[in-house]
């Protein structure tokens, strides 16, 4: 700071005080929004990252993750409502047309079981995509954290403004001063 900065400062006061006592208060309210709006995406970024654990365990896991996708599907309680529903059409389609004691009652209610099975496994694949895509306030994260800069950075600004004004309006006072006592004849130094 300069000589005629701290000289203004001492008669009309640190400007520099209120605008640093804005910034604060700036910042504290952009804290709350950054805050909120992390709590709010805390859970689904727990939800994201089991969901990816799942998939990946299903595409990259082997066989074995496979299976279980599989496995958990004919323990559902859907299962064997689907599996019970699938049968009685079959059945119920059969003795309508007369084809119970055709040969192609077997393949349909093996074929059932195989819909139905991977009818719940693509279920789960696709809640666990949905999970794993979250609509997240990532943007706007990014965007407070913007804000925040942007707020030090005008605090900053116009505390060297406060100052710079301050020093001129010193500088401007003492050479006003200068200019009316040399209008009254006098004359520094004894000239």
């Amino acid at each position: 700071m300069s000589l005629f900065g701290s000289i203004g400062k001492a008669l009309f006061g640190d400007p520099s005080k209120d605008i640093r006592r804005g910034e604060q208060a700036a910042l504290a309210q952009q804290q709350k929004a950054l805050d909120y709006q992390m709590e709010v995406d805390a859970p689904l970024l727990g939800y994201r990252n089991q969901a990816l654990g799942g998939l990946s365990d299903y595409y990259m896991g082997g066989p074995e993750s496979q299976q279980r996708f599989y496995d958990q599907a004919q323990a559902s309680p859907g299962y064997q409502n689907y599996m019970q529903q699938g049968e009685e059409s079959i059945l119920r389609n059969a003795a309508a047309t007369g084809g119970l004691r055709g040969g192609a009652v077997n393949p349909a209610l093996a074929l059932n079981q195989h819909n139905v099975t991977q009818g719940l496994v693509n279920q789960q694949l696709q809640g666990l995509g949905q999970f794993a895509n979250p609509n997240l306030s990532t943007a706007n994260i990014a965007n407070t954290y913007g804000n925040m800069g942007n707020i030090q950075q005008q605090s900053a600004i116009a505390q060297g403004q406060a100052d710079q004004s301050l020093a001129g309006s010193v500088l401007g006072g003492i050479t006003g001063g200068l200019g009316l006592a040399g209008g009254l004849g006098w004359k520094p130094f004894g000239e």
